[in-house]
């Protein structure tokens, strides 16, 4: 009998022992609950007691984890920290760098300029001169050498123009203008190129058109480039069009060619300072890669918008419109 039953048993017996065999049985029954409460209250002891060991070992590892990541944290900190200092002093230092190279190119073609101008004055004065005093060689060569010159003065200027654009100083002195007399000015000028390579140069402009702000020599300079680019990238017996056309709003000019095209690859670069597709290259080895950036600068600063969609081998329509001026919508 369980030591607890026994002597609740005596105490109320009066230390004797009950006699009857049903009470014994049912004594029994009871010691052997007893029993199995201990044996339970013992096991749960052991394992509340196994059970707290783990979990403070548990525990303290989590603590160091928890603190092994707060180095770890303050370690990549301090590195993220570090390298954009790093990365924030190589920037500004190419930053200073792009800025002297801007500048180096700005003094260096304003240097090349003014002789450059004076070898056109006076290669001007022999080609004037060439068909009474020069004999049909020398003649011919300062052809050439007025061809060189005149491309030499186009690169000297382009490389101007962007220094002028990256520095913030290439500003467009918007003025009312008539666009007429300026669009029938550029494609007199591209017109000899095109009859050089029997290209068709069709001239779809009304006889007026409303006058637009903006700068005249960007202007001109910006819709040359384009027009040029059209012919220089047209075979021979090819057709270059160019049309106008006004709407309530705005002008639109339209440039179209049958040109070699734009690979698709190449035309998300098409405005890319510097950038000449592929397939120009082998058509036209001679070219810088301004025309179009500076272009596509030029039609920015006048609010306009400049286009294009092209088709390998058949050709390329660029679209540029310019926002009318008020009291002449």
């Amino acid at each position: 009998m369980h030591h607890l039953l026994s002597r609740q048993v005596k105490k109320i017996f009066n230390g004797e022992s009950p006699s009857s065999p049903e009470f014994k049985d049912f004594l029994e029954v009871v010691s052997n609950v007893y029993n199995n409460y201990d044996k339970d209250h013992n096991f749960l002891e052991h394992s509340f007691d196994v059970s707290s060991k783990e979990f403070q070992v548990l525990n303290n590892k989590v603590l160091q984890l928890v603190e092994e990541i707060k180095i770890e944290k303050q370690s990549v900190e301090k590195k993220v920290v570090e390298r954009t200092a790093e990365l924030k002093a190589a920037n500004e230092h190419l930053v200073a760098l792009d800025k002297a190279k801007t500048e180096f190119i700005s003094v260096a073609a304003h240097q090349l300029r003014t002789p450059l101008t004076a070898i056109k004055w006076i290669v001007q004065l022999l080609h004037k001169d060439s068909e009474i005093n020069l004999k049909p060689e020398q003649a011919k060569q300062v052809f050439k050498l007025d061809e060189i010159i005149n491309k030499m003065v186009k690169l000297v200027g382009d490389i101007l123009n962007v220094s002028q654009i990256e520095e913030g100083r290439f500003g467009a002195k918007l003025k009312e203008q008539d666009i007429l007399p300026l669009l029938q000015n550029i494609l007199s000028t591209v017109e000899i190129n095109a009859q050089a390579k029997n290209i068709k140069l069709i001239k779809n402009i009304p006889p007026s058109l409303p006058a637009l702000l903006v700068d005249e020599g960007q202007f001109k300079l910006a819709l040359g480039n384009i027009v040029d680019n059209a012919v220089k990238y047209t075979q021979a017996d090819g057709q270059v069009s160019v049309a106008a056309t006004t709407t309530a709003d705005n002008l639109t000019i339209t440039v179209m060619d049958t040109g070699i095209g734009i690979l698709p690859a190449d035309q998300k670069r098409l405005f890319d300072k510097f950038f000449r597709a592929s397939n120009a290259l082998k058509h036209d080895t001679e070219g810088t890669g301004l025309g179009l950036f500076i272009a596509l600068n030029i039609i920015t600063a006048h609010n306009g918008q400049i286009t294009f969609r092209s088709e390998l081998n058949k050709g390329t329509t660029f679209i540029i419109t310019f926002p009318l001026i008020k009291d002449n919508k």
